[in-house]
């Protein structure tokens, strides 16, 4: 009896769901098709400078203007030209002429599509200083590489199983970055790079150095041409599977230490990177086996209160930090300006670790409030900390690292 009751309760609860169910399918049905927006290409431009672009989407019927999170990034829908069978030029679907003027600051910024449907969700675009190339669509092999001048980049997408080569022209000792930027910017390309000679021997590869994009630091062991050859790590392809590909010999950032400063007060921080002009052999990091280069600078955060509780960045920010208060710092040279820096503001009075601090015995000494930064290196490391409290007291510990 009991058995029964219970089955029939569950099987009533079962129809009640499945009308549930088809009531809000039903509702859902009859929704507005909602405008979303896939890839813009190329994904980005140079200040200065006038580009075509062509977006690709779902429901982007009547896209009439592109809107750029910043006010001196504009766009216009491309229109047809005239002629003897086209007396009255209509606009070309999806294709657009975007300007961006000479004072953006480089960095990455949000575009959305307004059509028939209104607007769609953000995509990246970014704004550069070098020289803008795109892919010509003939160099999957390596004897029709594409050549491309150091200090450019060369917007391209993958296609399924291809790989896509690029030739560089080096001098012995030059030392080039190259990366590519895809994951960064909303790509769905897991991109891989690896270096050849002109022999066709591999000299280096990489995937994963910059989150899931891919960065070679090579220094030319001789003059002569190389290639580099891109694709995903699993040859997908398509309009999504688009990239940025840089190659340069100006500043490179990887970190900073300390990564904070409190506002408005001038401050003595550490750069970490490669071809920083004025800096010296980092004795203490070193990335792949080859060590960094270290400069000490100074920054003065901003003093303002609004400042103080913003993201403020250009660059792309992974969700987990999307919580902190930071201001973009840019380091610049002769040589060029870096990617810009987020550096977070500090609430409290900066104590920076002192080594040895591995053991009990040589513990650091700390007075809260205050903010403490230090780092793990190297593998194994372990930091101790003292600080007095007494009886009844109440103290915050929180470790921000990952973020």
């Amino acid at each position: 009896m009991d058995f029964r009751c219970s089955w029939f309760a569950a099987a009533a609860r079962l129809s009640l769901v499945t009308l549930l169910a088809f009531g809000v399918t039903a509702v859902a049905s009859a929704q507005l098709p909602v405008a979303e927006l896939k890839s813009i290409f190329p994904p980005g431009g140079r200040q200065g400078t006038t580009a075509d672009v062509q977006i690709t989407g779902t429901d982007l019927d009547g896209a009439e203007t592109l809107l750029f999170s910043h006010p001196g990034i504009t766009a216009a829908v491309k229109m047809e030209e005239a002629g003897p069978l086209v007396k009255t030029p209509r606009p070309v679907e999806n294709q657009f002429a975007v300007t961006i003027a000479g004072d953006v600051p480089a960095g990455i910024y949000e575009a959305r599509a307004v059509g028939r449907f209104g607007a769609s969700n953000p995509r990246a675009f970014v704004v550069g200083s070098l020289e803008e190339l795109r892919d010509n669509g003939n160099n999957r092999a390596p004897e029709n590489a594409q050549e491309i001048p150091v200090g450019s980049v060369v917007n391209g997408t993958t296609e399924g199983d291809n790989v896509d080569y690029y030739k560089l022209n080096l001098k012995q000792g030059q030392r080039v970055i190259v990366d590519c930027w895809a994951r960064r910017i909303d790509s769905r390309m897991d991109a891989t790079l690896v270096l050849y000679n002109e022999a066709g021997q591999e000299l280096a590869r990489d995937r994963d150095t910059e989150g899931r994009d891919a960065l070679l630091d090579f220094t030319a062991p001789a003059d002569g041409a190389y290639l580099v050859g891109v694709y995903d790590f699993l040859y997908r392809g398509g309009a999504e599977y688009f990239y940025r590909l840089r190659a340069h010999t100006g500043p490179h950032v990887d970190f900073v230490f300390p990564p904070v400063a409190e506002a408005g007060k001038a401050a003595k921080i550490t750069v970490y990177g490669r071809n920083l002009p004025g800096s010296k052999v980092a004795d203490d990091v070193q990335l792949d086996g080859r060590p960094l280069e270290a400069l000490e600078v100074e920054v003065t955060p901003p003093a303002d209160e609004k400042a103080q509780r913003q993201l403020a960045v250009t660059t792309f920010v992974k969700p987990h930090a999307a919580s902190l208060d930071t201001f973009a710092w840019q380091f610049t040279s002769p040589a060029g300006a870096a990617d810009p820096t987020p550096i977070a503001f500090a609430e409290a009075p900066i104590v920076v670790e002192q080594e040895p601090n591995d053991e009990p015995a040589t513990v650091n000494k700390i007075a809260p409030p205050c903010e403490f930064v230090g780092r793990f290196y190297p593998d194994s490391d372990r930091d101790w900390v003292e600080f007095e409290a007494k009886q009844g007291d109440v103290f915050w510990v929180e470790v921000v690292s990952h973020r």
